[in-house]
């Protein structure tokens, strides 16, 4: 095998296995972000419905905070405050507050000194101040805009962390209240600036509360979740794309069957006509056999005993001379007006072709193809197989009637000869070269030779000698009154090019 198509299997090994682990791994990255996403929302879903109940505590214990809201902060009051408190989950303080202050804490007391300005928005997010410096809380409010009174509940920052980082997945998980951000990132840490909802991977969930948990993934950290989830599939991806770019490798190696390889090398028109051209006593050509080679790709030409067989064989030669027929039409049909006049064209056609009707429509699309002037056609039946004489013979009979010649190859080399020309009329028989290359050194073939001859002329049929190769044996076949010649003292089969290149 040479270097190029060696050079072809390896550049087409190395791109299925590139495009196979690709391929499989964009699949495998897709299904990994739709499984991260779904992680995600479930998160976030259980995320929420604990804040949800966390600020429904809240929500209970201001409902009966609220007839405190006004009082002054006396011991009584304090200490209702501070059960509530007490009785609350998650609660830090409850706080009375006048005129966005508070004056009254279930943790201090009566106080002027909690400098915390509270807003009237129901839910709000604060630094503390005083308990955990630095801590975000968030505050549920009941305010009164008329009276500039109410009372408001702390959730302590350290229990919104605890929540925020019930997640699965190592990524942040943020929750929005308002312009407020808090981050399970870090729990004493609130964000004043708005964090922009513009991620590779944005998954939200809203909720009744006014307050959003979302999470937000950049392209690389969907790639680090892909990668550090999925690297045993990953491997056997990798593994199987060698495996299959290596499996693509050796196969497109081996030599396919030969069936197949016949069948498809037809197909790609690789099977080509060339011609071997025949000529009359003076040695001008006068027409040519059609002989099949094989351009093979990698071989370059092959010759037909290598491969005629193996149609014969596997019902191929009937598609093979189908397909030389049409390539013989396209490529003389331009150029027939400079053949000369009673120019033949000769196709080999195997007994079993003469057992199908199509065979004369084949014929006849043939010669539709030339529009000027129309070569003779010759149907050369090999007498080296036997024809079924029911079938054939009405075929090639009605073959003759529309003007087809008709010729007997390799006269005297197979079955019953006489029996062929009692069936059908013949217009030529070819004198087989195994007479033609003895006729000088042995007598009695000559007189083999002669004694053809005269049987053609007997049923009106003109010779053709075939493996003329020395001028000797031209001589001698022209001394016996042979009328068409062909050999390799004239010329080797050559491609159609060639011959039109040559002689036309």
């Amino acid at each position: 095998m040479d270097i190029k198509s060696l050079n072809k299997r390896i550049l087409i090994s190395f791109i299925t296995t590139l495009s196979l682990f690709l391929l499989s791994s964009s699949v495998l990255y897709i299904q990994s972000v739709y499984s991260l996403k779904s992680i995600t929302k479930n998160n976030l879903n259980q995320i929420t419905q604990q804040l949800d109940r966390m600020i429904g505590y809240a929500e209970n214990a201001l409902n009966r905070a609220d007839k405190y809201a006004g009082s002054d902060c006396s011991k009584e009051t304090l200490e209702a405050l501070r059960v509530l408190e007490a009785n609350t989950p998650n609660i830090r303080s409850i706080n009375l507050i006048s005129n966005g202050h508070t004056y009254c804490s279930s943790i201090y007391g009566e106080t002027s000194e909690l400098k915390q300005e509270y807003s009237e928005t129901r839910l709000s997010v604060y630094i503390s101040k005083v308990i955990n410096p630095g801590v975000p809380f968030v505050v549920l409010n009941h305010y009164s805009q008329e009276s500039k009174k109410g009372v408001v509940a702390t959730i302590d920052g350290f229990y919104i962390y605890n929540v925020l980082s019930m997640a699965r997945v190592n990524f942040p998980v943020y929750l929005r209240i308002g312009d407020d951000v808090i981050s399970s990132l870090s729990n004493n840490i609130v964000n004043k600036q708005n964090i922009a909802i513009n991620g590779y991977l944005h998954v939200q969930k809203p909720s009744q509360e006014n307050y959003l948990v979302y999470s937000d993934y950049s392209f690389r950290d969907t790639w680090l979740y892909f990668i550090s989830n999925e690297k045993t599939s990953l491997i056997l991806i990798a593994m199987f794309s060698v495996l299959a770019g290596s499996s693509l490798f050796y196969f497109s190696g081996k030599e396919p069957h030969p069936k197949e390889a016949l069948k498809r090398a037809i197909k790609k028109n690789e099977i080509v006509p060339w011609i071997q051209p025949i000529f009359n006593r003076d040695a001008k050509v006068c027409g040519g056999e059609i002989l099949a080679r094989w351009l093979h790709p990698e071989k370059g030409v092959i010759a037909p005993d290598n491969f005629i067989p193996v149609a014969e064989e596997n019902d191929l030669i009937i598609p093979l001379t189908r397909s030389l027929l049409k390539q013989v039409q396209h490529q003389l049909k331009d150029t027939i007006t400079a053949l000369p006049d009673g120019f033949h064209v000769a196709f080999n056609i195997s007994p079993d072709y003469f057992n199908h009707d199509f065979l004369i429509d084949d014929v006849d699309d043939f010669l539709v193809g030339f529009k000027e002037r129309k070569p003779i056609v010759v149907l050369e039946v090999t007498e080296r197989q036997q024809l079924n004489d029911d079938i054939n013979m009405n075929i090639i009979n009605h073959l003759r009637d529309k003007n087809i010649m008709i010729a007997l190859d390799d006269f005297g080399t197979g079955y019953s000869s006489l029996s062929y020309l009692k069936n059908c009329k013949f217009d030529y028989i070819k004198i087989d070269k195994s007479f033609t290359q003895d006729i000088i050194s042995k007598t009695h073939i000559g007189n083999i030779v002669k004694n053809i001859i005269e049987l053609s002329n007997s049923v009106g049929a003109k010779n053709i000698a075939e493996g003329v190769e020395t001028t000797e044996q031209f001589e001698e076949l022209k001394s016996l009154n042979v009328e068409f010649y062909q050999g390799y003292l004239f010329s080797r089969p050559i491609s159609m090019d060639d011959f039109k290149d040559k002689y036309l």
